[in-house]
C-alpha cells in the first residue's frame, strides 16, 4: 500500500515543470551573484563569472531549504573564502516546498519535491553538458549536494555520463533516505554511476539519512548499532526538540574539515565491527574535508567531538 502511494506521489511529483529554478554565479562575496536559468548557464562564462581555468564548485540543497537558509550561506562562504573557484548554486527552492513551513504534511510535501527533484536532476546534466561544450572543464568541478539534492545531483550526473562525458566528483553531505533506501527504496539513489568520484558522507542513517552504501566511498560518522535506542549524533537532543540535528551534522563536520584540514579523518573497514577490532590501527586514512581524495575507496568510519569543533584528528579514528 505504501509502495504504491510512493509511486503515485512521485510520479505526481515528477510532473511538476522547472521554470522557476535557475543558477546563481557569485563574485567573491554572497551578495554579488549573477542568475541564470537552467537552459542558459553558458552566460556565466561569456560573462567572466565563470572562468574555465579555474575548479568549479555547484552546491544544491535540500528539501524546505532556500539559498538564505544558515546552512546554505555557510557552505558558500567557506568557498567563497577558499578562494580560486569558480561557486554555483542550484535555487530549486521553489519546487522542493520551502514555503510550506509546517511539519503536518512533511511526507506529502517531500514526496512531490522528491519526484521534483528527478525532472530537475535531468535538467541540470543538460546545463552541464551546455556548460561543457562551452568550455567548462567537468573533470574539475565538484558537485556537492545535501540530503535531497544528493538523488538530485545523482540524476544529473548519471545524465551527463551516459552522454559519454565524466564528472570528477559529487560529494554528498547524508543524502536522503525516505524513498531510496531501505525498507522502501521506490526511487532510485545516488550511485557510483553518477560520478568518477562519489563521497558520501553519513551522519543520519537510523532516521533522514541513508542507510546504504551507493559511493566509491561512503564515511559513516559516529555510527553505532541501534541496540540502545540512540540514534542522534552525539551533542544532539532529542528529536521532539530538533528533528534535524543529526542530518545536519554532515554539513558542519564538513565545513569543519574545510576550515581545519586533517582533524577530520577517518579510516578504511569493510564495516563498523572490523573498524572496532582495528582500534585505531589503519594506514588507509581518508579526509572529509580533502576535495581531491581520489583513491578512497569502500567504507571508513570516524568519531567526532560532540559540538564544535567537530574534529579529534587521530583519536577519531577509533571508539
Amino acid at each position: 500500500m505504501w509502495v504504491f502511494l510512493w509511486i503515485l506521489i512521485f510520479l505526481c511529483g515528477s510532473l511538476q515543470l522547472s521554470e522557476s529554478v535557475n543558477f546563481r554565479c557569485y563574485r567573491g562575496s554572497l551578495n554579488n551573484y549573477e542568475i541564470a536559468d537552467m537552459n542558459n548557464p553558458q552566460v556565466f562564462i561569456k560573462s567572466g563569472c565563470i572562468n574555465t581555468g579555474l575548479r568549479t564548485y555547484i552546491y544544491v540543497f535540500g528539501f524546505k531549504t532556500t539559498p538564505d537558509d544558515d546552512t546554505t550561506q555557510a557552505i558558500l562562504q567557506a568557498y567563497i573564502e577558499k578562494g580560486y573557484c569558480n561557486l554555483l548554486l542550484l535555487d530549486w527552492s521553489k519546487e522542493n516546498y520551502s514555503s510550506n513551513m509546517t511539519i503536518v504534511d512533511d511526507a506529502f510535501f517531500y514526496s512531490l519535491a522528491a519526484g521534483n527533484s528527478v525532472v530537475i536532476g535531468r535538467e541540470m546534466g543538460n546545463s552541464l553538458i551546455i556548460l561543457f561544450n562551452n568550455g567548462l572543464n567537468l573533470l574539475n568541478a565538484v558537485l556537492l549536494g545535501w540530503s535531497l539534492g544528493c538523488p538530485l545531483l545523482g540524476e544529473a550526473g548519471r545524465y551527463v555520463m551516459s552522454q559519454g562525458i565524466q564528472i570528477f566528483q559529487i560529494k554528498c553531505l547524508d543524502p536522503a533516505k525516505p524513498g531510496y533506501g531501505k525498507p522502501v527504496p521506490v526511487m532510485k539513489p545516488l550511485d557510483k554511476k553518477s560520478a568518477k568520484i562519489v563521497f558520501i558522507i553519513h551522519t543520519d542513517v537510523y532516521y533522514f539519512g541513508l542507510n546504504e552504501s551507493h559511493g566509491t566511498c561512503d564515511v559513516y560518522i559516529n555510527q553505532r548499532p541501534f541496540i540502545d535506542g540512540n540514534n542522534l549524533q552525539p551533542g544532539c537532543p532529542d528529536r521532539s526538540i530538533n528533528r534535524a540535528c543529526s542530518h545536519k551534522r554532515s554539513i558542519f563536520c564538513y565545513l569543519n574539515a574545510m576550515q581545519q584540514p586533517s582533524t577530520l579523518i577517518a579510516s578504511a573497514a569493510a564495516n563498523y565491527w572490523d573498524w572496532v577490532a582495528a582500534d585505531g590501527v589503519s594506514t588507509n586514512i581518508v579526509d572529509i574535508g580533502n576535495d581531491d581524495e581520489t583513491d578512497a575507496e569502500g567504507n571508513y568510519y570516524m568519531t567526532t567531538n560532540p559540538s564544535e569543533p567537530f574534529g579529534q584528528s587521530t583519536a577519531g579514528l577509533s571508539e
